[in-house]
């Protein structure tokens, strides 16, 4: 979900979701566990160029097959609570699983995930020898368990491990990652789920945008 807010908007954060990993990963646990019920409970309402207003997962889904989220303030605010939506049709039938501690996926996101496999706003600091988040110049990474931050004097860029899943059906788990990418000034975010097929950490892993 990429916005582009009215040059006297704040950019909101949505950086919540990748700090306070328990509360996200609890929504997205529930959802996981009962996808029937996840598709219908309440979520702060969102609206569509085409006019449709949703208030949940599934009117989000309908809505999302034939038109684009409209670019307003209230909108940026409010994306980052229809992720969940989007990873569970992701995801489809297929068995997930929460990051369990003591893993370091976000360290294997930093060192290992190719960052011209996707767009982003990192795309124009890119090129041969700076293609990870721990190859960036003078790089301000934080780490935890299932999450590497990048801060720089332009931006915030996060990403987030929210579940393992076999989404592609070849019998490996995929990771299913939660991106926030922010400028601290001027009119640019965006959010998305990533899925890295089969990741082999300490190997380079790309990742596509599944729900475009």
């Amino acid at each position: 979900m990429r916005f582009l807010l009215p040059f006297f908007a704040l950019v909101v954060s949505s950086s919540a979701y990748c700090s306070e990993a328990g509360d996200v990963h609890s929504d997205l646990g529930e959802a996981l566990a009962d996808p029937a019920t996840a598709l219908i409970v309440p979520r702060p309402s969102i609206h569509f160029v085409s006019g449709a207003v949703v208030f949940n997962c599934e009117q989000y889904l309908q809505a999302k097959r034939t038109s684009t989220l409209a670019e307003d303030v209230n909108n940026i605010r409010q994306s980052a609570n229809y992720l969940t939506c989007d990873t569970l049709a992701l995801l489809q039938q297929a068995k997930a699983s929460l990051p369990v501690a003591g893993q370091d996926y976000g360290k294997a996101l930093a060192e290992s995930l190719d960052l011209r496999s996707f767009p982003s706003s990192l795309a124009p600091m890119l090129d041969d020898d700076r293609y990870t988040l721990s190859r960036m110049d003078n790089p301000a990474v934080q780490l935890s368990n299932e999450v590497v931050s990048y801060s720089s004097e332009e931006l915030n860029f996060s990403l987030q491990l929210m579940a393992l899943a076999d989404a592609d059906g070849d019998g490996v788990d995929d990771w299913i990652v939660w991106m926030s990418d922010e400028a601290k000034e001027g009119n640019y975010a965006d959010y998305e789920v990533l899925l890295i097929h089969d990741p082999q950490p300490g190997k380079l892993m790309t990742a596509t945008l599944p729900n475009h």
